[in-house]
């Protein structure tokens, strides 16, 4: 089995059109495709307004293999890994209207790795805080009384 990579995409703000990497909708409601969700560790999105936090993020995930030479090694395998749970974190906040994550932090925190059996296992939490965020540029337009 071939392994899944997904693309990275930089955590810096992609500010399009007024809103964040055209995160939610005005209503806050859901996602449209092509939106982006911004993994960021700082407490903020930088030249953006944080309008809502829509509460905390915390994945487990566990991934196994027993063909790690056809994933092309530990390395590789361990990097895969990585991209898959940043993917996943995005998608949960997409999945409840938001388009940052405040706070992010990946932890790979075990890897076992057995070369004779072609085995690895690794172990990867990643926590955040949920956000809704605008562009300073949108918020400051908005008439006052209709900023949520």
């Amino acid at each position: 089995a071939a392994a899944t990579t997904s693309s990275t995409r930089s955590s810096s703000s992609n500010v399009s059109g007024g809103v964040v990497g055209h995160g939610a909708s005005a209503s806050g409601g859901g996602r449209q495709s092509g939106d982006e969700v911004v993994l960021v560790p700082l407490s903020f999105v930088p030249g953006c307004a944080t309008v809502g936090v829509l509460g905390p993020l915390s994945l487990h995930l566990i991934k196994e293999t027993w063909s790690l030479r056809e994933e092309g090694g530990v390395g590789n395998f361990c990097h895969a890994f990585v991209a898959e749970a940043q993917e996943l974190a995005r998608a949960h906040i997409g999945a409840r209207g938001g388009n940052a994550a405040l706070h992010f932090a990946a932890e790979l925190n075990l890897t076992v790795h057995e070369p004779k059996k072609d085995h690895a296992y690794a172990l990867i939490h990643c926590h955040a805080d949920a956000a809704l965020v605008r562009s300073l540029a949108e918020y400051r337009t908005w008439p006052s009384g209709a900023q949520s």
